[in-house]
C-alpha cells in the first residue's frame, strides 16, 4: 500500500489550475505622478535654453553674418571670459547665451556693423553635472553637453542600462531646497537605491513600454544641473515548482515569464502548464497569487508578462502526468537498486 498512498500523494499536488487566468497588477504611475512628468516635460521643453547660465569651461558656438572671423566655438576661460577676434574679451560667466548675443551685437553695431545679426549657443555645458547611479555600466557625474540633453541621453552617456537591472528609473530632478547630489551616492549598493534618493521626492519612471519597443515620453525630460537619474536594480526571481531547475535566478532587463522558465530548464515532464502562477504584491502592498495563461503566452496569442524585482513564479503538477510520472520513477528505483544489490553478490 506504501506506493499506492504514495502516488495518491503525488496526484494531490495538483494546484488551483482551473481558476481564471489573471494578469499580476503593473505598477504604473500615480494620476498625480503623471501630471507631475507631464509638468516636468513642458517646463523643461519650454524652459531648458532660459534657464542655464553659462559657467566657465562651458563651449560657446558664435555666428556673426557677413563676419567670419568672429564665427566659431570658443572656450569660456576659468575667469568667465571668451576672448573674441575684433571685439577683445566679454565677460559671460552666469549669463544665457541670449545675453551674450545681445552684448556681441551691441559692440558690433558701436563700432563695425549697423545692423549685426549675431547667434550665440552653448554647445557644451561643461560647468554643469548629472549623477547617473544604479544599473547603468558605468554610474558617474556626466556634464550636460549640449542644449536639451534628456534623461535618456544620459542613460546612454552612462553606458546604457546594465544586465541586471529592474524596470524603472528613479528621476529626482535638481529643485529649490533639494539636497547636493554628494559623490558618495555612486558606491550606494542598495537594492532599492533607498538611501540615495531619501528626502529627494524622485519621479517614478517605468520602462516595461521601453522594452517593448514603446516610446516613454518621460525618458526625454531634459536634465540640469545637479539632478540624478537612479535605474532601479533587478533582484532576483524566485522560480519554483516542478521546472527542471528550481533556484534563483537575477532579473534581467526585459526578463518575462517564458524566458525565467525557459532559464530554470523548462517544465518538468509532470508539469501542469496550466497551472503557472506569479506571486506579486497588489496595490496594497499584500503578496498575492495570480494564476495566469502560460500556454498563450508560450503560442504568443497573449502577451508575455514582464517580471519585477523580486517575483516568484511557481508550476504546478499535472494530476495526470504525475501518475505515470510516478510509476516509471518507482521502478526505476526498483530496477536501479535491484541492478546493484546482485552485482554485490559477485
Amino acid at each position: 500500500m506504501r506506493i499506492h498512498d504514495y502516488l495518491v500523494a503525488l496526484a494531490c499536488l495538483v494546484l488551483a489550475g482551473c481558476s481564471a487566468a489573471q494578469r499580476p497588477p503593473v505598477a504604473r504611475a500615480t494620476p498625480a505622478e503623471t501630471a507631475r512628468i507631464q509638468q516636468l516635460l513642458a517646463q523643461r521643453t519650454a524652459g531648458t535654453r532660459s534657464s542655464r547660465t553659462i559657467a566657465p569651461g562651458d563651449r560657446l558656438n558664435v555666428k556673426v553674418a557677413n563676419l567670419d572671423e568672429l564665427s566659431g566655438e570658443f572656450t569660456v576661460a576659468n575667469d568667465g571670459t571668451i576672448s573674441l577676434p575684433l571685439v577683445g574679451d566679454i565677460a559671460v560667466a552666469g549669463k544665457r547665451d541670449t545675453d551674450v548675443a545681445e552684448i556681441l551685437r551691441g559692440r558690433l553695431a558701436a563700432q563695425y556693423l549697423q545692423t549685426p545679426q549675431v547667434l550665440v549657443s552653448v554647445v557644451g555645458y561643461q560647468g554643469q553635472r548629472v549623477a547617473v547611479i544604479g544599473a547603468v555600466r558605468t554610474p558617474g557625474f556626466y556634464d550636460v553637453e549640449k542644449q536639451d540633453e534628456t534623461i535618456l541621453d544620459l542613460i546612454t552617456r552612462a553606458g546604457g542600462i546594465a544586465g541586471a537591472a529592474g524596470p524603472k528609473v528613479y528621476f529626482s530632478p535638481a529643485e529649490a531646497g533639494s539636497p547636493k547630489v554628494e559623490p558618495v551616492v555612486l558606491s550606494t549598493t542598495d537594492s532599492d537605491l533607498g538611501t540615495a534618493l531619501k528626502g529627494r521626492n524622485p519621479v517614478e519612471i517605468d520602462l516595461g513600454d521601453l522594452y517593448q519597443g514603446r516610446p516613454v515620453a518621460a525618458l526625454g525630460i531634459p536634465v540640469l544641473d545637479g539632478d540624478l537619474i537612479a535605474v532601479q536594480q533587478g533582484g532576483q526571481i524566485f522560480v519554483g515548482g516542478w521546472v527542471e531547475n528550481p533556484n534563483l535566478y537575477p532579473l534581467q532587463p526585459a526578463m518575462t515569464v517564458t524566458q525565467v522558465i525557459t532559464k530554470a530548464g523548462g517544465l518538468h515532464v509532470a508539469a501542469s502548464s496550466d497551472s503557472v502562477t506569479i506571486s506579486r504584491p497588489d496595490s496594497d502592498g499584500h503578496l498575492r497569487d495570480y494564476h495566469i495563461d502560460y500556454p498563450a503566452m508560450v503560442a504568443g496569442t497573449e502577451q508575455d508578462i514582464l517580471l519585477e524585482p523580486d517575483d516568484k513564479v511557481y508550476v504546478g503538477v499535472s494530476s495526470v502526468k504525475v501518475v505515470p510520472w510516478s510509476v516509471y520513477k518507482v521502478v526505476a528505483t526498483v530496477i536501479r537498486v535491484g541492478v546493484g544489490a546482485s552485482v554485490a553478490l559477485f
